[in-house]
This record gives structure tokens, sequence and C-alpha cells, in this order.
């Protein structure tokens, strides 16, 4: 077996602004520097910003097979971490662990046919997958996949992927395949419109972003205080990156919809993030509860996160929603 060296590994990921090699163990970051100082000083956001969410191998190969070796971290609340392969854009292994903390290691063997397929794997979007081995067949050519199009995705715990067992089922890597994007997922589950993060640039350009906050804002934010913090994050978002189309999905049905918070229903919270989105000509709203269906069935247990089956809806609803998401 031919074992990638760092080099190849770095062309082949997506999704990652920083790939390091150490100690034989290579490490995926979707944070730039300057967006992991932004949570440093909270161990719960900074814990969650080291989930592989939205990492990927893609390649073109004529190997016959493919070896696949590393071990799981912690990344969220979640213990269940799961590896998804498709070849030739057809999902075929899913491969992982219900608990990281019993069974850290994986070690999958994907067998091929020989001739040019299109492998991508998907990384669990709510653990660290940490990569010791990637190996293909002596001699197979292994070819870098590209993109049409880059886009940022900046969320909650919904964009990082809660609570999709089947990584390639979260929304943002839905989107990606639908749009052949490069995409870059920055969310982070707990967290709010935050402008601190919003100010924090990529150094890559972004031919679309996708943003969506709010349904921790609800609840947790004074009413004094959260139109500012929309308007902030969206001014600073604006000044990075002028002229990218920005999506905001707002907040997705939940079970307790009809509730009252200190910032007022789940009407005036949709209601004061649209007034703040309207003051910048390059966002496009895209109404969160036309998107998923308020049915039990499609959430986890929770009734707040999608299940895989919800984030299914979720990304045909966004797609249909809007007439511009779709590059030319």
């Amino acid at each position: 077996m031919m074992k990638a060296n760092l080099d190849l590994i770095r062309k082949i990921t997506h999704g990652a602004v920083n790939i390091v090699e150490k100690d034989e163990m290579i490490r995926f970051s979707r944070m730039t520097e300057s967006q992991l100082e932004v949570y440093r000083e909270n161990a719960d956001f900074s814990l969650k910003s080291k989930a592989t969410s939205g990492v990927k191998l893609d390649c073109m190969t004529d190997s016959t097979e493919i070896i696949l070796k590393g071990f799981f971290e912690q990344g969220s609340s979640r213990y269940f971490a799961y590896i998804d392969v498709k070849i030739n854009g057809v999902l075929l292994y899913h491969q992982g662990t219900e608990n990281f903390r019993n069974e850290p290691d994986f070690d999958l063997t994907i067998p091929l046919d020989g001739k040019m397929n299109q492998v991508t794997l998907y990384f669990p979007g709510l653990t660290c997958a940490v990569l010791k081995e990637l190996s293909f067949s002596d001699n197979a050519t292994v070819l870098p996949v590209q993109k049409q199009c880059t886009m940022i995705c900046y969320g909650d715990s919904i964009t990082q992927g809660y609570d999709a067992r089947y990584s390639s089922l979260a929304y943002p890597n839905q989107l990606a395949d639908a749009l052949n994007a490069e995409m870059y997922n920055k969310a982070i589950g707990g967290e709010f419109f935050n402008p601190a993060l919003s100010a924090a640039a990529d150094p890559i350009q972004p031919d679309l972003i996708t943003v969506a906050y709010g349904t921790n804002d609800w609840g947790n934010i004074a009413p004094d205080k959260f139109p500012g913090n929309v308007f902030r994050f969206f001014e600073n978002l604006t000044a990075n990156y002028p002229g990218i189309p920005i999506f905001v999905i707002l907040p997705i049905w939940r079970t307790n919809a009809d509730q009252t918070t200190p910032i007022g229903t789940f009407a005036d919270l949709h209601r004061i993030i649209r007034e703040q989105c309207d003051k910048f000509q390059t966002i496009t709203i895209i109404d969160g509860l036309r998107i998923v269906p308020h049915l039990d069935g499609c959430f986890a247990p929770d009734g707040l996160h999608p299940n895989d089956f919800g984030f299914l809806f979720m990304t045909e609803g966004i797609l249909k929603e809007s007439n511009r998401f779709r590059m030319q």
C-alpha cells in the first residue's frame, strides 16, 4: 500500500483552513487562529471549535482500496462518531461508534474496483477525527477534486451538525454537495450572533455565505442587546466580504416555539433579525419556518435539533426558498 504524505492529504482535504502533522498524527482545523482566539476563554465553545464539522477528503483515484486509520476526540456534548463514505456520489459506507469514549479508534478499509472513482470521506461534525494513516494501492493515481465555488457557513449547533449521525446529511455538507462547493463550517453549538467571530475574517474569499443564528439568542440574550448584536455581526461580515451574497436562515421551527421569552415570541425573534438584515443589501432571507416540517419525527428527542430525516428536508427547503442560491 502507498501511504499518503501530508502534501497529498492537504491537496484532497476540503473544509479545513489548517492541517498540521505532529507525532505521526494529522489534525484538521476549520477555524483560523483568530477565530480560535474568540473562543479561548470559553471552555465549551473552545472544545466545539475543534470538531471536524465540514471537513472531508475528496479525490479521484484508480486505487483498488483505501485504508483510513485514526481516532476520535471530543468535539461537543455528543459522543457518537461516524465517517461517511460516498463512491461517485452514492453513500456506501457509514462506520464509527455510538460512543467514542469506549471505541476511540477507527480503521476503515474501502474496497474499490480499480477504475477511476470519486471517493468522498466525510469526517464527523460533533467529534474531532484525528488521522494516523491514509493509504492507497501501490502506484495508484490520486487526484484532487476541484470545486466550482467556495462557501462559508456560520451558525449554532444545527449548523455544526446536531443531531446528524450521518455527517454527510448535516445541511452544510448537503448544500456543499448540491452546489459543488468548497465549504468551511464555522458553527459552534450554543453560539449566538457574535460580532467578534464575524470580525475575524478568513484568508479565503467565499462566493457565498450562510448565517443561521437566533434560536439560542431567543432565550439567553437581553432584549436591549439583541438587535445591536445582530447588526454588528452583519456589519463586520459585510465589511470583510464586500459584495458577497449572504443567505440568512431564520431559526427553524422547534417544539416549544409557542413560548415567550424576554425577547418576545418566536415571531418577534424572526422580525428583529429581519429588521436588522434589511439594512444590508447583500443579504437574502430564508424563512426557517418553511424549510423543516413542524413534526416531532424530524427532530431529535430534544425537539430542537433536526435528525438525519429533518436535515434532508432542511437542505431541500433552503434550496427551494432561495432562487439565487445556486451558483451560475
